[in-house]
């Protein structure tokens, strides 16, 4: 954290990256509506980042914002077309609201781009459960 601050101070509070690493620290320390205020400001500095989006809207996620989230995820996507890391946030919205044939697609996109990353497997165990929880829902599919 001072670290962050000391980039901050030395910019003269304008390197984004370091709002982005204090609002994830925040974010981590569960102070998550000081982490959205500061990855906001971060992306007032650099509107371009999918860094930046992408913390925000998990930020948003755990204070159960989802419609924000949703938004900052899909800007994540527009700054970095090719990042899987946007579509496992995308997904987490979905299941938050229970849409889960959404979030199945979403966990498949995730797949499709990144089928053998460190988080592969994971993305993979939440699809066999989104899978019986559509089961469950719906036993005639």
């Amino acid at each position: 954290m001072q670290a962050f601050q000391k980039a901050i101070d030395l910019s003269g509070g304008r390197y984004a990256w370091a709002e982005f690493g204090i609002g994830y620290v925040l974010y981590l320390e569960g102070k998550t509506e000081e982490a959205v205020t500061i990855i906001r400001r971060g992306l007032e500095l650099d509107g371009s980042s999918p860094d930046g989006y992408l913390v925000l809207g998990m930020a948003l996620l755990r204070v159960n914002r989802l419609d924000e989230a949703e938004r900052s995820a899909r800007e994540a996507l527009l700054a970095s077309p090719i990042s899987h890391r946007p579509i496992w946030l995308l997904s987490d919205a979905c299941g938050h609201r229970h849409e889960y044939r959404e979030q199945l697609q979403d966990l498949d996109a995730y797949l499709k781009l990144e089928p053998n990353g460190a988080e592969s497997e994971h993305v993979r165990k939440a699809r066999e459960v989104v899978l019986r929880i559509l089961a469950k829902l719906h036993p005639e599919d």
